[in-house]
């Protein structure tokens, strides 16, 4: 804090108190120059603080509106970043065609929107970032079409047993998602993957070694 530099809090909840008038930017001023003080256990003491000094800490946003007290939340800048904000055109382009496979895959319609609890029922841990950050985790594309199949090949290892069995009952849906995206639910979750046991899994990530 004396020296000016930007302090960056991550997952620091247990310092907040510790912190609370340097959070609430409670400081003291003597001699020109500004302090604060900051809490030890029982005790505490004043520290000097930069002008320059700033301090950023990084929460995730449904901490910052349900457990983050508000007096302290509007004491900062606030800036939401989410990974979609960090994504490429190209990126997004797959991201949407992957949504809109989602959709399909969920609710067996091409059209519409599928609800947040027929997307997690289809897919394991779904949430709103999944699909972004399955696209941020593959190597850089060189082909789109390509790319996009093997972020969809990725997609079905979460894929749950009841959603892939509907495609497997339902030939008009799964036509329909092979003449929309070029991939084959079925060949891809029921043979090329492996999903019966966590035997037959192990083996088959042995084998690609």
């Amino acid at each position: 804090m004396a020296l000016g530099r930007t302090v960056v809090l991550v997952y620091c909840e247990a310092l907040y108190e510790s912190l609370y008038d340097l959070l609430n930017q409670h400081y003291t001023e003597f001699g020109g120059k500004q302090y604060v003080r900051l809490a030890f256990g029982t005790s505490n003491k004043l520290c000097e603080i930069h002008h320059s000094f700033r301090v950023i800490v990084v929460v995730e946003k449904i901490d910052a509106y349900n457990r983050l007290a508000p007096p302290l939340l509007n004491r900062f800048e606030k800036q939401v970043i989410e990974r979609t904000n960090l994504l490429t055109d190209i990126q997004r382009q797959v991201v949407a065609s992957l949504k809109s496979f989602c959709t399909q895959f969920a609710t067996g319609k091409a059209y519409g929107k599928a609800k947040m609890s027929d997307l997690r029922a289809s897919f394991a841990g779904y949430h709103s970032d999944m699909l972004s950050s399955l696209v941020q985790s593959m190597e850089a594309p060189k082909e789109l079409e390509q790319f996009t199949l093997d972020c969809l090949d990725r997609l079905l290892w979460l894929a749950t047993p009841e959603a892939a069995c509907r495609v497997l009952e339902s030939s008009d849906l799964k036509i329909s998602l092979q003449q929309a995206f070029s991939v084959d639910v079925v060949e891809t979750y029921f043979r090329r993957q492996h999903h019966s046991d966590m035997i037959d899994f192990v083996d088959g990530k042995l084998d690609d070694w």
